[in-house]
């Protein structure tokens, strides 16, 4: 018998192997998106994230070290292109859809 029949034989009892997909709903690694603002203060962040969380929002802060101390981040998204967070921004309640801008991410 041939060495690749004997190798393909090996192999046709096992399973095949699959990349496991992205979770459904899952939030993109990159892409944009609208920053809401960044506080001096952990509480005022957490406020923002909660309230917008409680609206349906998929809302995080980040934690960043500025020439001004620290600052907390509030953002919403990330959405895959710039026109998918643009509709985002306009879905938030107001002010924030006024005062949101788009960022790159992360």
């Amino acid at each position: 018998m041939p060495r690749h029949w004997r190798r393909s034989a090996r192999r046709a009892g096992r399973p095949r192997r699959r990349r496991a997909a992205p979770a459904a709903g899952a939030a993109p690694s990159t892409g944009f998106a609208v920053q809401l603002g960044a506080f001096r203060s952990e509480g005022d962040a957490a406020a923002l994230v909660n309230q917008l969380r409680g609206a349906g929002f998929t809302v995080f802060s980040e934690r960043v070290q500025t020439a001004n101390g620290t600052l907390h981040r509030v953002r919403v998204g990330p959405e895959l292109d710039r026109a998918a967070a643009e509709r985002l921004k306009s879905r938030l309640p107001a002010p924030h859809s006024a005062n949101g801008m788009i960022v790159s991410h992360p």
